[in-house]
């Protein structure tokens, strides 16, 4: 085999490679699009929120779980949202958000303040999370993004892989610097519907990480108007002036 025919062969695989990264990336991008655009297209979703921490590096270990419902409209959040569990509900019309205690039955209203919404415990990795995220990534060329296919208790799944080095996505669905952090995201997107199902956060520099599921999704229920206004409860309960997160 002559010079030539080396380079032209070893300069051909290259192109190769070139060629299948730019088909994979494209592919990933059709995957992200039809993500988006069936998560945009439920005016409301309710569903079961589990989450499961364990951060042994600061000494954090906790599960969370209840039931929620986003309303997405137009206001501060983006959403509406009826968060309940045993112990508390939470609710936001898109100008008032109140936190109900029912063991105390107290009652506290909190301003519309975007910096203290933010700070829910069912925001960290959920629909509402994913659904700002996923418009923002779809043209970023340095988040590598690895899929594959996988099967959850015989439903048909997608698997999204990346890493975005000392970078987290917060609660809004924003990306969020921590320094000195490495973490890797992996998401279950249902083949059928094109919506997430599992989100699990691994800091690959230790053993923190954070799962969290959507269990029973229901998408387009309608709930009364009634459900979101604090007003509705004040019989029940009794309202306090404090709320602390």
């Amino acid at each position: 085999m002559t010079l030539f025919n080396k380079k032209f062969i070893f300069f051909s695989f290259i192109l190769l490679l070139i060629n299948l990264h730019a088909k994979s990336q494209e592919n990933h991008k059709i995957l992200i699009n039809n993500i988006i655009n069936a998560m945009h297209s439920y005016k409301t979703v309710s569903y079961d929120y589990s989450r499961v921490v364990r951060q042994p590096s600061v000494g954090i270990s906790n599960d969370f779980q209840g039931n929620i419902f986003f309303s997405f409209t137009k206001n501060l959040l983006g959403s509406k949202f009826i968060f309940e569990n045993d112990l508390t509900k939470d609710i936001y019309d898109g100008n008032t958000a109140c936190f109900l205690d029912k063991t105390t039955k107290e009652l506290s209203i909190r301003e519309n303040d975007i910096k203290a919404l933010m700070q829910y415990a069912f925001l960290k990795n959920s629909y509402y999370t994913l659904r700002n995220f996923f418009p923002r990534i779809i043209e970023r060329k340095d988040i590598k993004i690895v899929t594959r296919d996988t099967s959850v208790l015989s439903k048909d799944c997608f698997v999204l892989e990346f890493n975005i080095p000392n970078t987290v996505i917060n609660n809004l669905g924003e990306l969020q610097s921590v320094p000195e952090e490495n973490h890797l995201y992996m998401i279950l997107i249902d083949k059928k519907l094109f919506l997430p199902i599992d989100v699990f956060r691994k800091n690959l520099l230790n053993d923190d990480y954070v799962h969290c599921k959507f269990n029973n999704i229901i998408l387009d229920q309608v709930r009364d108007n009634a459900e979101f206004r604090y007003e509705s409860y004040l019989g029940e309960y009794h309202e306090v002036k404090t709320f602390q997160f």
